[in-house]
């Protein structure tokens, strides 16, 4: 897509705030992971600078996150784009198992910032791109562009019924996801689904069969319990909805590598 960074149609988008989230790396290495000093340090450098050179704005980050909003789809998209090529050869002599890129673009009306930032996050973390964008992202590309098009082998867009799906399950999972006694018969019955049409769904839109969704779900909740010093393993393992500590440290091992309380213990020295 050979098209010029400044779009051409700003006035199609004046009233819309574009917002990227973006994630590079996990959180669980990104805390303190000190040989990828020199990677992160680089590929930071980078992001900024791509950031800045397509009109973004970094409303926040970390170690491991930003949050970013463009006036224009066609910034958001460019800025994707050459981060995710940059993404690829900075971290060449790292680890692949701390390599990984994720990049959510939504868009909706400018006084309703707070919503559009859930659904570029729910994007990116939950769907697998490295870059997922909205239908109306792409519309406004579209349109600010000529109607020249996405192309689909480096960018993910999600249709509107993968939207409101995938809203309806994070809606639901942020509910229910502590809760030990869920089951995905009580997903389904909410969605209206039966189970073979929400593991066939929920599995070509994320990658993973609801049980390992939800897993992975609370999982990422209790690494942010124990990031923040919650309590001890059995209470974080019992408030994120796991039904025994054995359990939850044998699922935490095997998506992260490490023990719980190895984790929490890493924490406390940074």
């Amino acid at each position: 897509m050979s098209i010029s960074m400044e779009s051409p149609a700003l006035s199609a988008t004046r009233d819309f705030r574009v917002v990227m989230v973006l994630e590079a790396g996990d959180a669980i290495h990104s805390s303190f992971a000190r040989q990828l000093d020199i990677f992160s340090q680089k590929f930071h450098r980078s992001i900024t600078k791509t950031i800045h050179q397509f009109k973004g704005h970094i409303v926040k980050h970390d170690n491991h996150r930003y949050e970013v909003f463009f006036t224009s789809s066609t910034n958001a998209v460019l800025c994707a784009l050459k981060i995710k090529y940059n993404f690829k050869y900075i971290g060449q002599r790292v680890d692949s198992n701390h390599k990984h890129l994720g990049i959510g673009i939504s868009v909706s009306p400018e006084d309703n910032p707070a919503e559009t930032t859930a659904r570029a996050s729910q994007l990116c973390e939950m769907v697998p791109g490295p870059i997922v964008i909205t239908t109306k992202v792409k519309e406004m590309y579209e349109q600010e562009n000529r109607q020249a098009k996405i192309d689909p082998d480096l960018i993910r867009t999600l249709k509107p019924k993968e939207e409101r799906f995938l809203a309806q399950v994070m809606a639901f999972s942020q509910t229910h996801w502590n809760n030990p006694r869920f089951t995905l018969k009580t997903l389904g019955t909410e969605l209206g689904l039966s189970r073979a049409q929400l593991y066939r769904n929920l599995k070509k839109l994320t990658g993973k069969p609801p049980t390992a969704f939800m897993r992975e779900y609370r999982l990422n909740k209790a690494l942010h319990l124990l990031h923040l010093q919650f309590g001890n393993i059995s209470e974080v393992a019992h408030e994120t909805g796991f039904n025994s500590p054995t359990y939850f440290t044998r699922c935490f091992v095997n998506t992260y590598g490490m023990l719980p309380s190895k984790y929490a213990q890493l924490n406390l020295r940074v």
